[in-house]
């Protein structure tokens, strides 16, 4: 398991990797919604989804669900679902509710979420603090 020749190797057939990343593990982060924000804003929106999953499954809180759900649309979106995307990025937008999720500025995310679903692409999340 060579993950070095591996990587080369995938490289050669699709291009250059940038960085591999294990998923077999949870990780761990100081500050989840940071780390949410700076993964989504890199275009990692699997793994900003997943920085989140441990806080909602012990709060439950909508919001948390909503920034959840917002980067699972993305995920939709880079792989070319469009209704996906338009669905779930749509549902995001409802549980969206509070000004701001710990540092996470939420009436901005949902104007940047509102304007990619005119637009087709991303946009840059941010902390107030």
């Amino acid at each position: 398991d060579n993950v070095d020749e591996a990587a080369h190797t995938l490289g050669l057939l699709i291009g250059p990797v940038l960085e591999v990343v294990n998923l077999t593990m949870e990780h761990r982060y100081d500050n989840p919604f940071r780390a949410y924000v700076d993964l989504f804003n890199g275009e990692r929106f699997w793994e900003a989804h997943e920085a989140l999953e441990p806080i909602w499954r012990v709060g439950r809180d909508v919001n948390v669900q909503g920034l959840i759900v917002a980067a699972a649309a993305f995920v939709k979106l880079q792989e070319g679902y469009i209704e996906p995307f338009l669905r779930l990025a749509n549902r995001a937008l409802s549980m969206l509710t509070a000004s701001a999720v710990d540092c996470i500025d939420l009436v901005s995310f949902r104007a940047g979420l509102k304007d990619a679903l005119g637009v087709m692409r991303p946009f840059r999340a941010r902390c107030i603090n």
